[in-house]
């Protein structure tokens, strides 16, 4: 959980195939970057955090999912503000957490989508 949770931090995006249990195909650290390597990669999920170095991160989110919308998108935030959990899930978020959350919550919550599943409405994000 650890590497996943420190990995999600700092503007990364974290790619996650399900391979050997899960599996780090790929880190970017922008928009460009997770857009050109996504293909290459075959992500089954991708793990962003909220703010990200060359674009706001819901307009990543929305040109991510856009461009592939069949890989589950989970955001990551330091934010305790519900109005940023419903705007990423306007800009098609999967799931929602709480860095501070993330290390107990994160390796379950992408094991949940590796294996097609989603989050209960009420469950989205530890806000």
């Amino acid at each position: 959980a650890d590497a996943f949770s420190a990995r999600g931090s700092g503007g990364n995006i974290i790619f996650i195939s399900p391979s050997h249990d899960l599996v780090v195909v790929a880190q970017t650290s922008s928009l460009q970057e997770m857009l050109e390597q996504m293909p290459q990669a075959m992500p089954n999920v991708v793990i962003m955090s909220l703010t990200m170095p060359t674009r706001p991160a819901f307009e990543a989110l929305r040109e991510m999912k856009r461009r592939h919308s069949a890989v589950p998108a989970i955001v990551l935030s330091l934010y305790h503000h519900d109005e940023y959990a419903l705007h990423a899930l306007d800009a098609g978020a999967s799931g929602f957490l709480m860095m501070e959350h993330a290390q107990e919550q994160l390796v379950e919550t992408v094991r949940m989508f590796v294996l097609g599943g989603t989050i209960p409405h009420a469950q989205f994000s530890a806000i």
